[in-house]
């Protein structure tokens, strides 16, 4: 049995985002032995309310019942509405896009007899949620359990686990089955639709910690592993969901952390739970690339979390730095909208973004701190945008300088200022790539304005393939520019 101080372990590496935003956010925790906590609602039928709702700029958010509902676990349904798990009653809510939201409460006791760390206002951890069969599934990790819920008839039945379970992300398998990951024994397991569990061990071991899973299609699927903290021994592995046998992906990189994955035209994207990077590996090249997303000043990192792709484009959310984010490849741009109107300015006053779930160009999210939920809209284009009048990929010898022509198009009531981020270190503050501008504040560029980036890479910078983001934001919005900085070797030409 994997001993408690390695489940901690990896635990703290792979939730260090959301152990964070636990800490500031929750109240005191209970012990083991907690004693019953009052029920929520008596009931069978789900309460009904209408949430009010505000769109501001690309973000549209849902202000959820009470104090707090402590929402997470958001999945997306095929007429466009969503559902997703509330920590703190426990239910499974139903949000229609009109404000509509319905709740289905568990019946039975939580936190359970025995739960370690949990309080009544926060009575589980609801990681995932999938629809499958007719029904919607959660992961129960508190309850080592499967809860599943019959919305037409308000059935509930529990699927109970290993005693020391985490059960993590689901998704419905284009097999025809469940699929969910299990932290801690820890392993990937399907369900049948007879009920029958099929439980299949890991590459990495008690060392392992799977995360994400990816249907590419039903007869290869891949999943993302966060290793254990400490040893870097994370990676991809790709599976039949037939007759699985896991095969690493990625060459021998060092990968730990991972909690998003997704697979698009020509790779895999996945993001670390620590550095401020989205992560590519190319197929063909059979190299690695990480784009930095723009930084913030309060923490070292933006802790991109979780993945969405629509085979192309790339959504994710950065849940320190409490935004969405679309990155557009065969262009090289990324767009930011923060979560938060205004924008956070410190750490304790995040949103709690953790899940996130895509419908067409709308990314939902569930502010598990903030008691809402929400989406960003990426279908119509941000208010101002960048435009390269010189080509994104450049050659350098170290020493040498290269500059970069830009054009600020668009419309912003707000100053728009100039930042740098790089893919040099995990931090991704510029080290050895020294950028300098000839502008860094827009105040009025209606009719566009150009400007030029000089950059020059150290002397002692290592030769290898850099991403320098140019970012212009007003602070709601981010529009990034990826500039692929080629640094040579010396001597050659």
């Amino acid at each position: 049995m994997r001993t408690s101080v390695l489940a901690a372990l990896v635990v703290i590496v792979l939730l260090a985002g959301a152990l964070g935003a636990y800490a500031i956010l929750r109240p005191g925790s209970s012990t083991s032995g907690t004693s019953a906590c009052p029920s929520n609602y008596q009931g069978t039928a789900p309460l009904r309310t209408t949430l009010a709702y505000s769109t501001v700029g690309h973000i549209t958010t849902y202000e959820l019942p009470e104090n707090s509902r402590a929402p997470n676990g958001i999945t997306v349904a095929p007429d466009g509405s969503v559902w997703f798990g509330e920590e703190s009653m426990p239910a499974f809510a139903h949000l229609f896009q009109n404000g509509t939201l319905l709740e289905y409460v568990w019946p039975g006791t939580y936190p359970p007899v025995g739960a370690i760390d949990y309080s009544c206002g926060y009575r589980t951890q609801i990681w995932g949620v999938a629809l499958w069969n007719g029904t919607v599934w959660a992961s129960d990790a508190s309850g080592n359990q499967l809860v599943n819920l019959n919305p037409t008839t308000g059935d509930f039945h529990f699927y109970t686990l290993a005693a020391d379970a985490f059960p993590y992300y689901l998704v419905s398998g284009l097999d025809g089955r469940l699929w969910f990951t299990e932290a801690y024994v820890p392993a990937i397991v399907s369900l049948d639709e007879n009920g029958t569990a099929h439980t299949y061990s890991l590459p990495t071991g008690f060392q392992g910690f799977p995360t994400q899973i990816s249907f590419v299609n039903s007869s290869y699927a891949l999943y993302d592993d966060a290793g254990q903290a400490g040893v870097g021994n994370g990676g991809v592995y790709s599976f039949n969901p037939s007759h699985p046998v896991f095969t690493r992906l990625g060459g021998n990189r060092t990968l730990s952390g991972l909690t998003g994955l997704a697979t698009t035209t020509g790779g895999i994207w996945v993001s670390q739970h620590g550095p401020p990077f989205i992560n590519f590996y190319n197929y063909s090249s059979m190299g690695w690339t990480n784009y930095p997303t723009s930084r913030v000043p309060y923490a070292s990192t933006t802790l991109p979390y979780f993945i969405q792709t629509d085979g192309t484009n790339v959504w994710f959310n950065e849940h320190y730095g409490d935004k969405v984010a679309e990155i557009e490849p065969r262009a090289g741009t990324m767009i930011e909208y923060a979560i938060s109107n205004p924008p956070v300015g410190n750490l304790s006053s995040i949103s709690g973004s953790q899940t996130i779930a895509r419908s067409g160009e709308k990314i939902w999210f569930a502010e598990f701190g903030s008691n809402k939920v929400g989406f960003a809209d990426f279908s119509s284009p941000p208010p101002f945008d960048l435009f390269p009048l010189s080509s994104q990929q450049v050659m350098i010898k170290p020493g040498g300088t290269v500059v970069f022509s830009l054009e600020l198009q668009g419309s912003s009531s707000s100053p728009v200022r100039l930042e740098f981020s790089d893919s040099e270190q995990s931090t991704a503050v510029p080290k050895n790539l020294n950028a300098t501008s000839s502008g860094y504040k827009f105040d009025n560029f209606g009719s566009g304005t150009k400007f030029t980036v000089t950059v020059t890479a150290a002397a002692g910078l290592a030769p290898g393939v850099y991403i320098l983001d140019v970012t212009a934001t007003d602070g709601p919005a981010s529009y990034s520019l990826f500039l692929h900085i080629d640094v040579l070797q010396p001597g050659n030409a």
